[in-house]
């Protein structure tokens, strides 16, 4: 009898792991090269990067030459406004690695903070007291969790805007924008 119940549960639970649907980012392809890319996202590259050799300082240049994995770190721990630039900036450098990377993230409702923005706002952080009200760009992506960072990078990098992840954003919510990035992706 003993045998058989353990049977019935190992059975039971086979057949519960192939019920449960795993939603897994399904990537058809690889980015093209930049002089591929449709226009908008091959002009916002040029600009950023033109912006990035105006304004960088050494740190940043070694920036783009960095691992992936310490870059992701970044976006994922540290909340200071400059890492996010990093981020940014290596994402531009390296869009085929990167852009997935950011797709992947879109649902990671991670909190991190942030700091140290002068020209960003984030209305549902300063009416819930997280960062105070002044002058700067209105966003609605919440910087404070990784899927809004990785949001935000994603439209200021390629023009593209398929929703906000922002502060109250359900996980449905999050699960619905990932899939309208990975159709956009896999359409390029």
């Amino acid at each position: 009898m003993k045998v058989f119940i353990k049977y019935c549960t190992c059975f039971l639970f086979f057949i519960f792991l192939l019920g449960c649907q795993v939603y897994r980012l399904q990537f058809d392809k690889e980015l093209p090269e930049e002089d591929k890319l449709p226009e908008k996202f091959k002009e916002r590259i040029i600009r950023l990067k033109k912006i990035h050799y105006k304004y960088s300082d050494s740190i940043s240049f070694q920036i783009i030459n960095k691992h992936e994995n310490y870059i992701f770190f970044k976006l994922e721990n540290e909340n200071h406004y400059l890492h996010l630039g990093h981020v940014e900036s290596w994402v531009v450098f390296n869009h085929k690695k990167g852009i997935p990377q950011l797709i992947n993230r879109i649902t990671n409702t991670k909190e991190v903070g942030f700091t140290g923005s002068v020209n960003l706002v984030i209305i549902n952080r300063v009416e819930n007291g997280d960062m105070p009200l002044e002058p700067g760009k209105v966003i609605d992506d919440d910087l404070f969790r990784v899927s809004g960072r990785a949001n935000y990078i994603l439209k200021e990098i390629t023009g593209e805007d398929f929703g906000n992840a922002g502060m109250y954003a359900t996980d449905k919510e999050l699960k619905k924008l990932q899939r309208k990035w990975i159709k956009w992706y896999n359409s390029l």
